[in-house]
């Protein structure tokens, strides 16, 4: 925008925030002179070559998005495209985009192109081709690291935006998918109520011993008339074991609300056992050790009642 006092060259349009423009856009709107006024002022900002948009609105995702697909003809995916799906709370630091044309990929950071022969299914959402949850899930499986593609998976699936089903149509029809076993094992533990990356390591790797099928996962439980869900449950000693993992509060009120939580559970005279993501992925002998340890303390505890 200009600044405080002066009357803005562009339309009102190319302020809302959501759009990336042409130059003859722009031009065809106002003229050549208010297009370079308007640069040279900062009202508008260049995004990538050939698209401007409003200047404090620059650097949105939802820009950039728009942005790459102009400049690619593809189709945005990834963890944008999940974002809009509601599977993920926070703004991609990257773009993802899937063209099937031979377009050079602009040099920014913050786009990342992967061309295949043919574009996944999309809707059109503000001018933006976005490609559907199942193949967005697909194409972050792809890449990156197994807690972030595990996680992702996980969270478009609990958050219903896709089921199992639909990745797996998907992957029919993708030549390529990389691990395609790992991708069907997070289904299978998706299945089995494992529905956060905590919860998949512990089903998976941390408590999938023998000793530890006694648990019941995602038990439900009403405590003071709240519904409580509880990760992993052992109804003949009322052992509550709690993998924490939940990456969007802040530590303070983490912590009121699992006292509370806590507390409530124990007037059910269920015990809670917290383990944090550091113990769980750092030292999963250490967890085993201390929930064999609190089962056998509260077996011993009733046999003596």
């Amino acid at each position: 925008m200009p600044a405080t006092g002066d009357k803005p060259r562009m339309p009102s349009e190319v302020h809302d925030g959501g759009l990336s423009f042409s130059r003859a856009e722009l031009v065809r709107s106002t003229s050549p002179h208010a297009v370079r006024m308007a640069i040279a002022s900062g009202e508008i900002a260049l995004v990538l070559p050939g698209r401007y948009a409003s200047g404090p609105h620059a650097r949105s995702w939802l820009v950039r998005a728009h942005a790459g697909v102009c400049v690619t003809h593809g189709v945005v995916t990834g963890m944008a495209a999940l974002l809009l799906a509601g599977a993920e709370r926070r703004a991609p630091g990257v773009i993802d985009v899937t063209t099937s044309t031979a377009v050079r990929a602009p040099a920014v950071p913050w786009l990342r192109i992967v061309r295949q022969p043919r574009l996944p299914p999309a809707a059109r959402w503000r001018g933006i081709d976005i490609a559907r949850p199942a193949w967005s899930v697909l194409h972050e499986w792809q890449r990156g690291s197994e807690r972030d593609r595990v996680g992702t998976i996980l969270r478009a699936l609990q958050r219903r935006v896709c089921t199992p089903d639909d990745v797996r149509a998907a992957m029919r029809r993708m030549p390529r998918v990389r691990d395609r076993a790992g991708l069907h094992r997070v289904f299978e533990a998706f299945e089995s109520r494992a529905h956060s990356f905590l919860e998949h390591e512990g089903l998976t790797r941390v408590f999938a011993h023998r000793e530890f099928s006694r648990f019941v996962r995602q038990h439900e439980a009403v405590a003071r008339g709240e519904t409580r869900f509880l990760d992993m449950y052992d109804p003949a000693t009322r052992t509550n074991v709690e993998l924490d993992g939940d990456e969007f509060h802040l530590p303070g009120e983490q912590r009121v609300r699992d006292n509370r939580r806590e507390a409530d559970l124990a007037t059910l005279g269920i015990q809670t056992i917290r383990l944090s993501y550091e113990d769980v992925m750092g030292r999963p002998a250490w967890c085993r050790d201390i929930v064999s340890a609190v089962l056998r303390s509260r077996e011993s505890h009733d046999q003596h009642r």
